[in-house]
């Protein structure tokens, strides 16, 4: 929890939010996200510790 909370801190409040937000609809809908999309499909990525910090612990 600490790893992605010192992630976050250095986010925008923005960054923030999108993030909170795709947890929450992540446990709303109670099913896994879609497989990442390669960074050129989506024409931008997300900064890769924020990437990792985000995935659900198995």
């Amino acid at each position: 929890m600490s790893i992605l909370e010192q992630s976050l801190a250095r986010r925008s409040v923005e960054e923030r939010s999108a993030f909170w937000h795709a947890v929450d609809l992540y446990y709303a809908s109670r099913k896994a996200p879609p497989e990442a999309v390669p960074a050129t499909k989506l024409g931008a990525s997300m900064p890769v510790d924020l990437a990792i910090a985000a995935r659900p612990c198995t």
